[in-house]
């Protein structure tokens, strides 16, 4: 090493920090031969970088006004480039609104800092935020592309079923109470009604030479439905997953229509609501 960092200089805990490590070096050559030309070799650099060490803070001792320039400059750029203020990374979904929103939040974490001198520059312990901030727009420009372009390509699914009782139970469950979901622009059978049947069973101990065994048998029926919803200014896609038990065990709700699974997909446009599913790429 031929330049000791000003900021390390300008950190006393460093600095005692530094020391400490030299002076466990010294203990630990202290235990080979003194005239072994690898023991000399590592004394040898060991002396220099503690020669530098001592040359920069005697620089930087007379100098105060150095030091605390230094300091500042340390205070700016810890408190400017913190985690706790950068924005945290982009989450789904990657609505246009949400990728504008993060691009304005990194504009305003990213502004340039304090101009470098070029030691400084050369031997900087951060990355370039200019750089990143460059990085960053091209990413942002080419994702709010992407999300325009996949947007225009959104289609509700192709109907499976067109049968009028699955949309009664689908429409009277979604507006239950304790659902509430009675606001919808368009509502198309995504999967048609399906038969399921498993059993499980568990073995207990029972009386002295005994063990009993219980056996459940669960038979139920789901399909799906995707629904387009308001929200806000926006039209987005739900898949519903309805379910309806008729056996399983001593807990098992039978004989009734519930829903069981509701999964947020995707925005879609108005003008694509009523447009036909786009062709899929054959395998």
């Amino acid at each position: 090493m031929k330049v000791v960092p000003l900021r390390l200089l300008a950190d006393t805990s460093c600095v005692r920090g530094v020391r400490r490590e030299i002076e466990g070096f010294r203990k630990r050559l202290a235990a080979f031969p003194a005239q072994d030309s690898n023991v000399k070799l590592v004394t040898s650099n060991l002396d220099d970088f503690e020669g530098l060490l001592n040359g920069g803070l005697a620089k930087l001792n007379g100098d105060p006004g150095q030091a605390a320039d230094i300091e500042k400059r340390i205070e700016s750029f810890a408190t400017k480039y913190d985690r706790k203020v950068l924005p945290l990374k982009i989450r789904a979904p990657f609505t246009i609104g949400n990728v504008e929103a993060y691009d304005k939040a990194m504009d305003a974490a990213c502004v340039p800092g304090p101009s470098l001198s070029a030691a400084e520059e050369k031997n900087r312990a951060f990355p370039d935020r200019a750089v990143q901030r460059q990085r960053i727009r091209t990413a942002m420009t080419h994702l709010k592309q992407c999300a325009v372009a996949a947007l225009g390509s959104v289609r509700m699914p192709a109907v499976a079923s067109t049968d009028a009782g699955l949309t009664i139970i689908a429409k009277r469950v979604l507006n239950l109470p304790k659902d509430n979901i009675s606001k919808w622009e368009r509502m198309v059978i995504s999967r048609d009604k399906r038969h399921h049947e498993r059993r499980r069973g568990w073995i207990e101990p029972g009386s002295v030479n005994t063990l009993d065994l219980t056996i459940y048998t669960y038979t139920w029926d789901d399909f799906t439905v995707t629904t387009a919803e308001k929200r806000g200014d926006e039209l987005w896609l739900f898949s519903n997953q309805f379910e309806n038990y008729g056996s399983g065990d001593s807990t098992t709700t039978t004989g009734e229509w519930y829903l069981a699974a509701r999964t947020e997909l995707t925005r879609i446009l108005p003008a694509n609501l009523d447009k036909p599913p786009l062709p899929t790429r054959p395998k």
